[in-house]
């Protein structure tokens, strides 16, 4: 891969965990979102917050490795 392709890997991982960890937070605390969006139990917005965070952090660690 070129290096040009690789910066461009590792800005693209970067962003999904920037991006990903923080709004799974959000939603892993259903009292910040209150319940506002599509009036979620507390149970489907911290799975949801759950889930967010594991696949940002995957596809950040996939997306670094060279």
């Amino acid at each position: 891969m070129s290096e040009e392709g690789l910066h461009f890997k590792h800005g693209l991982a970067a962003a999904f965990l920037i991006m990903g960890v923080p709004i799974g937070l959000v939603f892993m605390t259903p009292s910040m979102t209150g319940n506002a969006i599509g009036n979620l139990t507390n149970t489907a917005s911290t799975g949801i917050g759950v889930m967010v965070v594991m696949a940002s952090m995957a596809l950040g660690f996939f997306l670094s490795r060279d």
